[in-house]
């Protein structure tokens, strides 16, 4: 099942509040955090 662009932004949106990525405006990207890489390894 295919995600629109916004279903995108909203969960990388969330994402961000809960301090498991970072989102810079355009080449830079969003990058994983260290509390989002413990968080994978964990689950």
């Amino acid at each position: 099942m295919p995600l629109s662009e916004q279903q995108i932004r909203r969960v990388l949106t969330e994402l961000k509040e809960r301090g498991f990525v970072t989102i810079k405006r355009d080449r830079a990207g969003t990058q994983i955090t260290e509390a989002g890489a413990n968080y994978i390894l964990q689950n």
